[in-house]
């Protein structure tokens, strides 16, 4: 099985590739313009997703195929931030 891994405000997220649609690529297009495909191989030639970009696309799609099969990229990558906030601020 072909997977990615990140870990996103502590918590580790596997995105499982096999699972990975075309209904998600054409969200993912309709959204930002750019192709899920091209983020995917990206991530996968890095060996990890490192950059903000590449671990707001694993936590999408690891929610669509844990959370919501339908939800949408800028929802799920609005709650991924550079650096998490100190618990002691919020």
């Amino acid at each position: 099985m072909s997977t990615i891994t990140a870990t996103i405000d502590g918590t580790p997220h596997e995105v499982d590739l096999s699972r990975v649609t075309g209904l998600d690529a054409f969200q993912f297009r309709i959204e930002t313009g750019q192709d899920l495909d091209l983020a995917l191989v990206a991530i996968i030639e890095r060996g990890e997703a490192v950059l903000l970009a590449d671990l707001a696309v694993v936590k999408w799609l690891w929610a669509r195929q844990n959370v919501n099969p339908l939800g949408t990229f800028a929802l799920v990558a609005a709650s991924v931030t550079f650096v998490p906030a100190d618990p002691a601020e919020v």
